[in-house]
This record gives structure tokens, C-alpha cells and sequence, in this order.
């Protein structure tokens, strides 16, 4: 069996799933430890806000390996995803142009559930109010998807 892009693309939005749950887990762990062993008065956050965001986007930069431009934009609280590898924006090109292909749509939904799961998940790391983003690999101004704690708020394919 052939491993595809988009079976790369999907493995890799599965593995930011789990990691983003398995990050947020152990904060879980170490707060709740930080809780029964100090006092209230003395508690201090051992992590800023800019330090969780840091730590977010390096997890989903180790996951998109180098298939994807990842960058944060700290105004927009957004995660911008864009592709680089020639193969995956060959695709998402391929899905702008020709976006009732079924089998392109099909992976396109798939796209889209696993960035839907991950910025669920997203607010266990960095908080609420935080989106991820993918980017025409084409034209950096255009937005292809935008999910926000879960929810989709931009999917091109419904422009269509």
C-alpha cells in the first residue's frame, strides 16, 4: 500500500490531535500537583501565555514536518498552515480548480475534520479564541480554512 501526501496530511493532524491532548494532560498533572503542594497565596504560573502559544506552534510545526510553512500571527491568535511540499499544494490547487471532484473532496472533508478535532483540543494548550488556518499555497492572502475551538468559521469549498 502506497502512503499518499494525503495520508501524510491526515497522519500528521492526528499526531498534532494527540499530542496537543497528551501536552494539555500533563499541564492537567503538574497543576493539579502545583495545587495540594502550595498554598494559594504562593501559587505563581509557571507558563505564560506567550510561552503556551511558543510551545503550540512548535508542536505543530514538528508534526507538518516539512510539508507546511507554519507560522503564529500573535493579532489574529491564529496558527497559519501553509503548504509548501509540492505534492499537497498540487492537491489543494487541484481541489481550488476542480472543487466538485469527488475524490478530492472526499480527502478535502477528511482535511477539514482533522483541523476541526485539533483546534478543539487547541484551548487545552493555549486557551480559547485561537484558530488554525490553511493558506493558498498561491496567494498568502487567501484563507482555504479557518477552525476556531472546534468550529469551522471559513471553508472555501462552500464558496464554491
Amino acid at each position: 500500500m502506497k502512503v499518499t501526501k494525503d495520508d501524510k496530511v491526515k497522519i500528521g493532524c492526528l499526531a498534532i490531535i494527540f499530542i496537543v491532548m497528551a501536552f494539555a494532560f500533563t499541564q492537567c498533572m503538574r497543576s493539579g500537583k502545583n495545587e495540594t503542594k502550595e498554598p494559594a497565596a504562593t501559587q505563581t504560573v509557571s507558563t505564560s501565555q506567550s510561552e503556551k502559544e511558543q510551545k503550540a506552534l512548535e508542536i505543530i510545526k514538528e508534526n507538518f514536518d516539512d510539508e507546511c510553512k507554519i507560522e503564529f500571527n500573535p493579532e489574529y491568535k491564529a496558527f497559519m498552515i501553509t503548504p509548501k511540499d509540492d505534492d499537497f499544494s498540487k492537491d489543494i490547487l487541484n481541489l481550488i480548480n476542480n472543487p466538485d471532484d469527488p475524490q478530492l473532496r472526499e480527502n478535502w472533508n477528511s482535511l477539514v475534520a482533522s483541523f476541526e478535532y485539533a483546534s478543539k483540543n487547541l484551548p487545552n494548550v493555549v486557551g480559547n479564541g485561537y484558530s488554525l488556518v490553511l493558506v493558498n499555497p498561491e496567494n498568502s492572502e487567501n484563507q482555504l480554512l479557518t477552525v476556531s475551538d472546534g468550529e469551522v468559521i471559513y471553508n472555501f469549498i462552500d464558496e464554491q
